[in-house]
């Protein structure tokens, strides 16, 4: 195997215990304390980075009702606020994700392309 196909594979790997573990976490198993003033709920810039998109995308997620239970926090200012999203509907959009299309670990990869 040569190093691009052999980093593609440890990539791939990686991704899938990454998944399995999220998966774990999402399904109830104990989690480490969270620092005071934290909830389990998710923020944008958590979503963004659980499913590698950019805030802006997640936000639209949101507009559009991808998560039902989410609910915003008042802001300082009245056009400003924050979401939060719990974690059940984090699952639950990522089981839908996964039925729409296969992950992108799992999809074939050419190394000639």
């Amino acid at each position: 195997m040569n190093d691009h196909a052999d980093a593609w594979e440890r990539l791939r790997q990686a991704a899938a215990e990454f998944g399995e573990a999220l998966a774990e976490v999402l399904r109830g198993s104990p989690a480490p304390p969270a620092p005071l003033g934290l909830t389990a709920d998710l923020n944008v810039s958590a979503l963004a980075a659980l499913f590698g998109k950019r805030p802006s995308t997640v936000r639209g997620w949101l507009e559009r009702g991808e998560f039902p239970n989410a609910y915003k926090l008042p802001g300082k200012e009245p056009t400003r606020c924050e979401w939060r999203v719990p974690t059940a509907d984090v699952e639950t959009f990522r089981q839908r994700q996964q039925r729409r299309s296969p992950r992108w670990w799992e999809r074939p990869h050419d190394p000639a392309a």
